[in-house]
């Protein structure tokens, strides 16, 4: 069976999700629950790693969904959503953004004018499962979450 992109491999790949995270035991744990769910798991440690993914070739269609953290060095996850709201605004209804942090007023902010899905930290698996589901350009029935 084809899908739009004509391509006949495409419509039977897993949903493929690029998780930014500078923790690297939250980025294996996440990707390991998310491997469990049927889903295909690029690792990024920075928003810089992530952004220039995602302005590559191909990433339009290799990416489904993004969980990007909040607070990282480098490029934030503020900057990221920043980054990608000027060159790739396309991406931005991929986005799922995390934080740990919803007290301080510059990331209360950002936050409360952002129409992606927040999770904040520590979330339940289940919430993660149905936040990627819900902004992913590829999720089945075999990879959202039972209710």
């Amino acid at each position: 069976m084809n899908d739009s992109t004509g391509d006949p491999l495409s419509a039977t790949r897993a949903p493929h999700l690029l998780l930014v995270d500078d923790e690297p035991a939250i980025r294996l744990a996440l990707q390991r629950y998310m491997l469990r769910r049927g889903w295909t798991v690029e690792l990024c440690a920075s928003g810089v790693d992530a952004y220039a993914r995602l302005v590559s070739d191909g990433a339009d269609d290799a990416i489904d969904a993004i969980l990007c953290d909040v607070k990282m060095p480098g490029m934030s996850g503020i900057e990221f959503y920043r980054a990608l709201e000027q060159e790739r605004p396309h991406f931005l209804t991929r986005l799922v953004l995390a934080t740990g942090d919803v007290a301080s007023a510059d990331v209360a902010e950002f936050l409360s004018a952002v129409r992606c899905p927040i999770l904040e930290k520590p979330f339940a698996l289940a919430e993660l499962a149905t936040a990627l589901a819900s902004v992913s350009t590829r999720a089945t029935p075999a990879t959202t979450p039972r209710v």
